[in-house]
């Protein structure tokens, strides 16, 4: 039979992520790099969040005195 091609890695992210509520950049690198084929999977991985974030897929979180803040919710005092 055919060997099943591993899914690009914005598939391998959105299926990583299905269910979950909060993970940080450094979880979703260890986990999707394997789907990757780039030379600097890390790097790739950055650039497919950024992505899917500009499109709304995704929300970026920040942690400050253990409150969870949006990108639209940041002061810049923060």
């Amino acid at each position: 039979m055919f060997e099943q091609k591993p899914p690009n890695i914005k598939n391998a992210i959105l299926n990583y992520l299905r269910g979950i509520n909060i993970r940080t950049e450094k979880e979703i690198i260890e986990n999707v790099r394997d789907f990757s084929k780039s030379a600097t999977p890390e790097r790739s991985i950055n650039r497919t969040l950024n992505e899917l974030f500009k499109k709304g897929t995704l929300q970026k979180l920040y942690l400050k005195d253990d409150t969870f803040f949006t990108w639209e919710t940041l002061s810049p005092e923060d």
